[in-house]
């Protein structure tokens, strides 16, 4: 259950913007706990759980903002824990950008920079947000609608390389081979265009973002991308209008934007699965897609399949199930995982001592 609204928490600041705070469950919690964070360019979500069997027992959403509103619900949702008598022995944290040596993180999106010693605790670990993704989908009930959907008819081929893409705030990347997630930066790869309205595309990113650069997969595949494709549509570089707005509108250049974002989304798709022969699945995640299903099938589908044209690459995406990833919080799920294996290395590790 959730209390949505700002009566959930007396006293907030006004700089978090919207956000729900999740039930204490009171679940058994002696081995200590992992505060799971997933810090995204949107929003950010903190979650509370017991680091012996992943037990949830609080969640926490918050608008994203700069370094110091982050540090400022980061201290609100520890303060959340001690209050509920709960033991944070370990951090975890995914966050939208590079990251070095799980210890320090740029935010593409939100321009700032976040080092595990600013929180000061002493277990904080920091990975990609979609290698949080990778490691959490292989917890989700694939028979439950409300966490996963399949868009088509292929079973998976058991031990397969999985591939996940998901459009939010930018476009995140990664692969799953031998049950190892690799995390990328893909979405920055070079946008691959075909006709000559997509030339044109590319010629009115450029002067409108005023760059030389050929713009990337996430200039278009992105809550900021959908924009720039309506802005396109409509030929004006300074509309500002919701990605919401644009995917949920009837007007027809909306509509029009949104095709084009479902198909360059299924261009890059197939791409990737094609690079990792993901017979074990293609993986659609993100905070977008799951509010647009309706327009994925058989728009999605069929241009997935079409990469470009019909040879030997259509036989493999052929053999590629489809999956949408709806539960949200399966970041935060991939995060405990991550900590429970950092866990169990360290008590090996002191075994052996």
């Amino acid at each position: 259950m959730l209390f949505e609204g700002e009566s959930a928490v007396k006293g907030v600041h006004p700089v978090f913007g919207g956000y729900s705070i999740g039930e204490f469950t009171g679940k058994d919690t002696t081995g200590g706990c992992c505060l799971a964070i997933d810090l995204g360019a949107t929003k950010t979500l903190f979650g509370v759980f017991s680091i012996d069997n992943s037990d949830c027992l609080f969640t926490a959403y918050f608008k994203s903002g700069d370094k110091d509103i982050f540090l400022e619900q980061f201290d609100m949702v520890a303060e959340m824990a001690r209050e509920r008598s709960l033991d944070i022995t370990t951090i975890s944290i995914g966050a939208a950008g590079p990251v070095v040596g799980n210890r320090s993180t740029f935010l593409t999106n939100l321009k700032w920079q976040l080092n595990s010693d600013e929180l000061k605790f002493p277990d904080v670990s920091i990975y990609n947000d979609f290698e949080a993704i990778g490691y959490g989908i292989r917890f989700l009930d694939h028979s439950d609608p409300e966490q996963i959907v399949q868009l088509n008819n292929v079973k998976p081929t058991k031990d397969g390389a999985i591939a996940i893409i998901g459009p939010g705030t930018g476009l995140g990347i990664c692969l799953i081979h031998g049950g190892e997630v690799v995390p990328s930066e893909g979405g920055h790869m070079a946008l691959v265009v075909r006709t000559e309205e997509e030339l044109r595309l590319v010629e009115f990113l450029k002067k409108m973002l005023h760059t030389k650069e050929h713009p990337d997969w996430e200039s278009v595949v992105s809550g900021p991308g959908i924009v720039n494709l309506y802005r396109f549509v409509m030929q004006d570089p300074k509309l500002e209008v919701d990605p919401a707005w644009i995917t949920g509108s009837k007007d027809m250049g909306a509509r029009t934007a949104t095709d084009l974002f479902v198909e360059f989304l299924a261009r890059a798709a197939s791409d990737l699965a094609l690079v990792s022969k993901a017979t074990g699945g293609l993986y659609l995640a993100g905070g977008i897609l799951p509010k647009m299903r309706h327009r994925l099938v058989p728009h999605f589908t069929d241009t997935f399949l079409e990469n470009y044209q019909k040879s030997i690459r259509s036989g493999v995406l052929e053999k590629v199930p489809i999956f949408l990833v709806v539960e949200e919080r399966v970041s935060l799920l991939g995060l405990v995982s991550l900590a429970r294996k950092e866990s169990a290395a360290k008590k090996g590790q002191q075994g052996q001592k």
